[in-house]
């Protein structure tokens, strides 16, 4: 699993769940976090090849592995999809992304928020 939100929302220090449930903080359990601003450059070009790939395997990706992408509805992620695809990694969307999974009650892990405790 992929969180493409900011990390500010991956690391829970931030509230990103859906409309009912607007305080949950978090991830997906499991999720590695590639934030889709950190996909293109400065041009808003995708990144070249070595440096997506660089960032994927940063993330704990290894050549065959399948990443499903999500965001907060689905937007965000389709920028770190399509990065994905461009560089030979199976990839599929979740769609409903953390809202859906935040309406259903799933289980959600904060990681530690630097200079808290």
């Amino acid at each position: 699993m992929v969180d493409a939100r900011a990390t500010a929302f991956y690391d829970g220090a931030r509230a990103g769940g859906s409309a009912d449930k607007p305080d949950l903080k978090g991830h997906i359990p499991g999720a590695a976090n590639i934030p889709f601003s950190e996909i293109t450059g400065d041009d808003q070009r995708l990144k070249a090849a070595g440096e997506l790939a660089a960032t994927f395997k940063a993330a704990g990706f290894k050549s065959g592995d399948r990443a499903i992408v999500y965001c907060h509805i689905g937007q965000q992620a389709t920028v770190v999809a399509l990065a994905a695809k461009s560089i030979g990694v199976d990839v599929m969307l979740y769609d409903g992304s953390f809202q859906d999974w935040s309406r259903r009650g799933l289980p959600v892990e904060a990681s530690p928020v630097p200079g808290t405790k």
